[in-house]
Parts: structure tokens; C-alpha cells; sequence
């Protein structure tokens, strides 16, 4: 659910802002992925799609990242702990203790731990 979540966020923050870079994006490979659980400790999930749509539109990654950021966060605002920004155009994505308990509890009687 989380993954597919993010995905679908991703495809409208690109199809809103960046209409006519669609079919460019599509042929490019916009990752979401687990990066690596060991120090530096960089998220939940990350994506690249920053550092690719400035290679195919010519501006830099971080003036997106505000931008990008509002968009996620106003698309559900419990799901992330916290977005943040690393170069040269990842944004790495902490998924919230809160949201994660509560998806637990969907399945299960009694709060993670």
C-alpha cells in the first residue's frame, strides 16, 4: 500500500508540474526503492525522480524539492515522519512510527511494539 502510494504521488507531482516531460520520465527509469539499513541511515524508501527531471529539464534538483515535498505530505499527512533531500537529486522518505502502528492495527488486535 505505501510503495504504490508514493508511486502514484510521484506520477502526479510529474504529471502536474512537468506535463510536457511525461513520456521522457517514462523512458527513463524513476526508481522507488529500500535504500541500505545501515549508517548513514537514509529512509524508508527513496527515489531519484528529482535528479531525472532535472537532467531532462536542465534545472537543478533541489529547486524541485520544496515542491515535491508539498506535494507528498499534502497528499497524507501521517504517512511521513520526514522528507528529505540528498544530492545529487534523491529524496529519501521515513514512513511515520503512528501511520505504521496504524496500518498494524488494521490487521491485527493490539498495537505494534
Amino acid at each position: 500500500m505505501t510503495l504504490s502510494f508514493i508511486r502514484k504521488n510521484i506520477s502526479e507531482f510529474i504529471s502536474t508540474n512537468f506535463p510536457d516531460k511525461i513520456d521522457i520520465l517514462n523512458d527513463l527509469d524513476v526508481t522507488l526503492n529500500n535504500p541500505l539499513k545501515t549508517p548513514p541511515y537514509f529512509g524508508d524508501h527513496s527515489t531519484n525522480v528529482l535528479m531525472l527531471l532535472s537532467f531532462v529539464s536542465g534545472g537543478d534538483p533541489l529547486d524541485y524539492f520544496e515542491e515535491f515535498k508539498l506535494h507528498m505530505i499534502s497528499s497524507d499527512q501521517s504517512l511521513f515522519e520526514e522528507i528529505t533531500y540528498c544530492p545529487p537529486g534523491f529524496v529519501n522518505f521515513s514512513i511515520s512510527h503512528k501511520y505504521l502502528n496504524q496500518q498494524h492495527l488494521n490487521h491485527h488486535d493490539k498495537p505494534y511494539s
